[in-house]
Parts: structure tokens; sequence; C-alpha cells
């Protein structure tokens, strides 16, 4: 029934004449997509392979294409078309009746239901393309799925045929039904922090060398860390009655590039547990009763060092490194540089800027089932890629010691590194630097910009105590004596801290499976931040730690609560009237009485049921685009199929 319900649905969404569109390749160069050569469904660019019209499409014959990308720009497998297979589930959920693998249970909720019906996709290859060619249902089976191979579509190019019909695919979900009463996957955060300090040292070359032989020689040290978290809800007001086995594996890629394209750094986290190749036993099990209503969950919560090298035939995490502006660059790690100080600083060399980029591919696997009929409750399969430019945010930095401008000719001093001399010699003020109040009077910071003019040759400007004066007298004789001192580091060095917060959040608890479900498109709580050396960034995430419970998503919008003020809080085209929480919705359990009980069948988009409303208006998608959709009466409708209990036109609905 299901895969009868998926074609039908989708039969209604394609389009098989549709409009070009164009996109900016790598290179900045608009590239065309010819629609006479495609067809979509659910908005997706499909490419057109023997396909004449919509009533001739299938899964099993035409099959939904997910890789190549056609639109680079967009998703091959969309939430567009996981929506009209997500329909399909929960309407088929609604009329399947229980059996002996898919039996009744209390949830969080006043009622026993049925386990939801879950199918995962089949692959096929096809002329190098890889196809969906089919659904199987997983009923106790999940555990001895997961075992099986998983491929990342961008290492298949050219090695499809090492794809098995049965093998997974990272970032393509299972399809689940909508069920009242379970906990759900809520919210993966990352918080990536950058820290970056320099450091300048005047170096006169020898003693009594004149002012057009001095150097200024420059250190940039870096360190990268990664916060993250995965957090599980209960929205219903009921404790879950039953057990629950979690199970989480979250993967990072990371990379470090500067404008040459080297490789600065390249690594790879991973946590797999049991069922995931290589992993090991259940990470979280929850016994029945304890998770309590509207709880958060936190099954992980880790911090990592993101900057790895290689020492004595292993790789080590390493708290911070220098960057090496000769040749191409590269990184040397802090714990090395320290045998030979003299090598700290680099020779000015026309005062290079590194433009450094960060990108970084999560993936999140996240698994719940019920330990007792093995039966899957949630799983989630994620995979996207998040990136960071550095030197564009520091552009920004308010402080002006990074901007990159240079006055004059190409291998003159930046702008930021003219400002941090000035205010090295006290011509320019810095309220965040400030004497260390352990010392004396706590005056080490004049003291500093003293010697500092001293040893260039300027007089000092503040008329220090005089027990100071006695202290300094030696160190400026020193100063002013060249056979003794010739090179001396700039004594104010600028710290800045770039952190990036970027969340996936549900917004609906029954829609979190695809990446456009969960970005979070309106910038609610992804957002970029400059922060001072020291100043803490945990405000940032939404996540609580494992000591202290979470908030509700700043994406989390039912109909109008305490979190849910917005524009179109009372638009019935955004979301179902009075539903202020997961415990109002009120699905079908047993087959229809009539047509119209499919207005109360989940739609697959946030807080919405089938349209059969006596509305017109324009839905905001979950997708962040504005979809226009008729809203239709119950009098619209043509006559049922009495089998399924479907439309026998689907064309006429915008479900």
């Amino acid at each position: 029934m299901f895969l009868n319900l998926a074609d039908r649905l989708l039969q209604a969404s394609v389009d098989s004449n549709p409009s070009d569109s164009q996109y900016t390749n790598h290179l900045g160069q608009l590239e065309r997509i010819y629609g006479k050569d495609h067809y979509t469904i659910g908005g997706t660019y499909q490419r057109n392979q023997g396909f004449t019209n919509s009533a001739n499409f299938s899964i099993t014959n035409f099959g939904i294409q997910i890789w190549p990308r056609v639109h680079p720009n967009q998703p091959q497998y969309s939430a567009g078309i996981h929506q009209r297979l997500q329909q399909a589930a929960n309407i088929a959920d609604i009329v399947t009746p229980t059996n002996r693998l898919r039996p009744s249970a209390p949830f969080a909720t006043r009622e026993s239901n049925k386990f939801p019906l879950v199918f995962r996709p089949q692959f096929d290859v096809r002329d190098t393309r890889i196809y969906i060619s089919n659904f199987v249902e997983v009923t106790n089976n999940a555990l001895s799925q997961l075992r099986k191979d998983w491929w990342d579509l961008n290492i298949l190019t050219n090695h499809q045929s090492k794809l098995k019909p049965d093998d997974n695919v990272w970032g393509i979900p299972w399809v689940i039904a909508a069920k009242k009463g379970l906990p759900n996957f809520n919210e993966f955060g990352v918080l990536t922090a950058v820290e970056l300090t320099r450091k300048l040292e005047i170096n006169k070359g020898r003693p009594n060398a004149p002012r057009s032989f001095w150097r200024t020689n420059q250190m940039l040290s870096l360190s990268v860390s990664n916060l993250f978290g995965v957090e599980l809800w209960n929205s219903y007001a009921q404790p879950y009655p039953r057990s629950l086995d979690v199970l989480v594996d979250v993967q990072s890629n990371f990379l470090m590039t500067n404008q040459f394209g080297t490789l600065l750094v390249s690594n790879r986290y991973d946590n797999p547990f049991y069922p995931f190749p290589g992993g090991r036993s259940p990470m979280l099990s929850i016994p029945p009763g304890r998770w309590s209503g509207e709880e958060f969950q936190l099954p992980i919560f880790n911090n990592r060092t993101m900057l790895q090298v290689a020492n004595r035939g292993g790789i080590i995490p390493v708290p911070s490194a220098i960057y090496d502006q000769r040749d191409r660059g590269q990184l040397i790690p802090v714990l090395r540089q320290y045998s030979n100080a003299t090598n700290v600083l680099f020779p000015d060399n026309g005062f290079p800027v590194p433009r450094l980029g960060l990108a970084m591919t999560n993936r999140v696997r996240c698994l719940m089932t019920d330990p007792a009929t093995k039966r899957v409750v949630d799983f989630v399969n994620l995979d996207f890629v998040s990136g960071l430019d550095v030197q564009d945010l520091l552009n920004k930095e308010p402080s002006d010691y990074w901007i990159a401008n240079r006055l004059g000719h190409t291998n003159a001093p930046t702008e930021g590194v003219i400002k941090q001399i000035l205010v090295s010699l006290g011509v320019e003020g810095e309220p965040d630097w400030n004497s260390y109040v352990g010392r004396g009077a706590g005056r080490d910071r004049e003291e500093a910009i003293d010697l500092f003019r001293a040893f260039l040759g300027f007089h000092p400007l503040y008329h220090l105590l005089p027990n100071q004066r006695v202290e300094l007298a030696d160190a400026y004789n020193r100063l002013r004596d060249p056979r003794k001192s010739f090179r001396r580091q700039v004594p104010f060095s600028p710290s800045v801290r770039l952190v990036k917060y970027e969340a996936l959040q549900a917004n609906d608890p029954l829609v979190h499976y695809t990446f456009e479900d969960l970005k979070d498109n309106q910038q609610l709580v992804s957002r970029v931040r400059m922060l001072k050396p020291g100043q803490r960034a945990d405000d940032l995430h939404n996540l609580g730690t494992p000591d202290e419970p979470g908030r509700k998503n700043q994406r989390y919008r039912p109909w109008p609560s305490t979190l849910a003020e917005a524009a179109n809080q009372y638009n019935i085209a955004h979301k179902d009237p009075l539903i202020r929480r997961s415990d109002d919705w009120q699905f079908p359990t047993n087959k229809f009485p009539n047509i119209g009980w499919l207005g109360r069948v989940h739609r697959g988009t946030p807080w919405q049921t089938i349209y059969l409303k006596g509305y017109v208006g324009s839905y905001e998608g979950g997708q962040g685009g504005d979809e226009k959709l008729k809203l239709l009466t119950v009098q619209d409708l043509p006559d049922p199929n009495p089998t399924l209990l479907m439309p026998y036109d689907e064309r006429s609905y915008p479900f």
C-alpha cells in the first residue's frame, strides 16, 4: 500500500515541462539547467530518460535520482520528495492493522497505539546514476540493516558498482510514519571556535644597524575547537512509559586551507556505536517511565580539539599551532615550536595575510529502538557541510587589528599591524589591554610601553613611581645599548575569538528527517560572533549541558504560544489552528470513516495536516522558500478510491 500511495503522491508533484534554472559555479560563472532535458518531482530536477508524462512515473519504474546532483545548490533528495513519501507512510500507517511484528503499546499519551511503519530505500545504479528504486519495510531488523555498508555519494563517484541495493547511504533518510506519543530527535548543534593571536617582533639585525635594516617579524598562532551535541526530546506532557535504547554516532571531517589551496589540516572525528560498523555497545538505555514529559536527553555533548599533527608515526591533537607563512603555508604545532624559540617569529616577507578557510562535514545518525519489540521509534540520518571564511570575518572585526588593507606598496604593513604597533607605543589607546593586577602597583602595561619606546629610541610617556624608576634603570640602559639588545617583541598582541554556532533544529517534533527540515534559514539560533579572549560562548548554543536541561528550540513554532510569536502566527496557511503542542494532535488510528478524515493526517510539513480547508493563501515552506498552495474544501474532492480511500486524481491536491 505504501508504494502505491507514494507513486500517486509523487505523480501529483511531477512537472514534465519545468522552467530553466540558473546557478553560479565554483568559478563564478553562470550555468543553465534546461527544463526540456528534465522533469521535476517535488520541485527537484530529475534527468529525463524516457519520461513522457506523470501517469507513467513510479518508484520501481523510473526511480528517484539521488546522484549526481542536477542542481548544485539544491539537494537531490529534497524535503519536497520526502514530504510526499511521509504522507504516504502516514496514511498507510493508519489503515494497516497490528500484527505480530507490529504490536500496539502505550506511549506518552493516555491511549495505546501501533508502532510506526518504517520503510528504508533500496538503491539501483543505471548508467553511472544512482536511484532509489524501491522501499522495503523495516520491522524488527533495523540493527542488522544498519550493520551493512555505508556510502558517501561523493566518494561513490566512479565506484557506483560497489553500491548494493540494500546498503545504506549517508543523508538518505528512512520514511517513518508520524506517530503521537513517541520521543524524537530534536537538535544537532556544533559550535566552532577559532582563536587567533598575532605577535610582532622588531629585529634591528645587528648592533648599530641603521633603521633601513630593521625588520618587523610576525607570528600568527591559532587554535580551533568544536563543541557539539545531539539533543532528543519527549515533547509530550506524560512520561514515556517504555524502555528505549538510544544509539548516536557523529562523524566530522575537518579541513583548513589557505588562499593557495594548501591543505593545512585534515582530520576526522568518529565515535561509532553498535550497531554501526566498528561500534561498541548501546550508548544510552532509558528505563521505563524515566523519560519525563517535556524532558530533554543529551546523549552526546563533547568538546574536541580540531588541530592534529603527525608525531613519531602517530597523530596527536595540539591545543594551538603557528602559521608558517613561508612558501605556500603550513602549520607548526606549538609543542615542537617551543624547542627552538628563534624560529617562532618569521621574517616579514611582505606581511602576508593568510586567507584561512574552514570546511566541516558533519554526519549524524541517531537511532531509538524499543528493546522489547526491536521496533524503530525514531531514526535520523543527516549529512551536511558547513564552512567559515576566517579573513572575511576578521575584516568586520570592530577593533581594526585584523584589517588587511595596506598603505602604499604591496609589501607595506597592513593597517592592522600598524595599529598594533601604535598601541604598543602608547600613541593609540586600547581599553582591553590592562596591567596585571598581581604585580606591585599594577603598572606593567605602562612599563612595557616605555621599554618598547626606549628600544626604538623614543622618550618614555609615563612618570613611574620612584621605586619603579630604580627597577627600570638597568632595563633602559640595556635597551639604549645596541650591543646588548637589538631585537624585542612588540608588547601588545591582539587576540580574537571567532565563534560560529550552527544548529539543525526541529520546528515540529514530527518533521526532522532532512537537512532542509532542520536548517535555520531565519538565523534564529545559527550565528557568528566575535568574542574577546576569555569571554565565554556558552550562551550561544541551545543545548544546555548534561547537568542542566536545555531549552525549547528557537525554531519551535506551533500555533501561538510563548515561543511562537511571529508575523504569521494566526495564519492557517502556515500551521493548523489550536495545535499549541504535540499533545494537541488528534490523528486517526483506524480505517478512515470517510474521505474527510484525510484532513487529520499529518502533512509532513511543520504543524500541518493535509489541507482540506476553505482558504486560499501562501505557505512559507519548511525549506525557507515561498510555496504557493491552493487550499481545498471537502466539496472540492472527487469521488474517493474505495480501496485506498484516496482521491483518484491527486493532481487536484497540494498535499
